[in-house]
């Protein structure tokens, strides 16, 4: 409890924009992408809003807060706060690259996702090791009903939603700290070449 207290505290005393009643934060050190990240995450949600309004408003009631923050994957849901943690260095694309608008999509999507681990939660649905390949699998149906309703060849459903993968959660889960580090910057190196 005095945790979530002080967690709440930071949260908002990095507050850096908001948008429909979302707090937009930045926790990580470097102020350099604050701007760009709060930017970047209104556009990924007034498209989800324009998109898929039912959506929208699960993202509204699921999550008080976006933060960016570093990360070992790409987004996380912390229940106690309602806070979608995002790495936004992996989502990151100027607007004058090619691939914007599929880069704003898939951000989108996480967003969706770490909505629907909010919404999973409220049903009194744990994440624990019985459940969480099943609550994953429903976390990505909902980005990929999502990505359905994107119709500019911009968005590539394919590579925007790639087909539900159960071994590589289990994997993720297996590695040691040192080899989640590893793939991590592995990931990282295929990003920054995918937006040459």
């Amino acid at each position: 409890m005095l945790f979530t207290l002080l967690m709440h505290g930071v949260l908002k005393s990095n507050i850096k924009g908001s948008y429909g009643g979302i707090q937009l934060t930045n926790m990580t050190m470097n102020e350099n992408h604050s701007a760009e990240f709060v930017v970047f995450t209104i556009q990924a949600l007034r498209l989800i809003e324009r998109t898929d309004p039912r959506r929208f408003s699960v993202v509204q009631q699921e999550l008080r807060y976006i933060a960016n923050t570093a990360l070992l994957s790409g987004g996380a849901y912390k229940k106690a706060t309602r806070r979608c943690q995002i790495d936004f260095l992996r989502y990151r694309c100027a607007r004058n690259q090619p691939g914007y608008e599929w880069y704003l999509a898939f951000y989108a999507c996480t967003i969706i996702h770490e909505a629907t681990h909010g919404r999973i939660f409220r049903f009194g649905i744990p994440y624990n090791e019985k459940t969480w390949l099943r609550v994953e699998r429903l976390c990505h149906k909902e980005e990929e009903r999502f990505a359905k309703r994107l119709h500019s060849e911009e968005y590539d459903f394919s590579r925007l939603c790639p087909e539900f993968d159960p071994t590589w959660g289990q994997n993720f889960r297996d590695q040691s700290i040192f080899e989640k580090v590893k793939n991590i910057r592995a990931r990282y190196r295929e990003v920054a070449a995918a937006k040459k």
